[in-house]
């Protein structure tokens, strides 16, 4: 419980210190003035990064409940010469 604390104040840190800069950078080119055309380029690239990384999130919780993970590694198993004594099962995220 304390690491996962840890992790997400971690996280959260850097966040803070992303908006922090991405705002200072923000208004330090006030003065730049961005035509239709960049307009348009950043919304349109703003939204490509948004709808691909959705996307592929959706892919990995499609592929987790649709069990293909587990396949692959069945898969990898099996052309292995040897498998350590089962002390890890990556099949269920679990690395023990």
């Amino acid at each position: 419980m304390g690491s996962s604390i840890g992790v997400v104040l971690v996280l959260c840190t850097i966040l803070a210190v992303a908006i922090v800069l991405a705002w200072y950078i923000w208004w330090q080119l006030a003065d730049v003035e961005i035509g239709t055309n960049g307009t348009i380029a950043l919304v349109l690239g703003s939204l490509g990064s948004l709808i691909l990384g959705m996307g592929l999130m959706r892919l990995v919780y499609w592929s987790h409940r649709h069990g293909f993970h587990a396949r692959a590694y069945e898969v990898d198993t099996k052309s292995v010469d040897h498998v350590d004594s089962g002390k890890r099962d990556f099949r269920h995220g679990v690395g023990g």
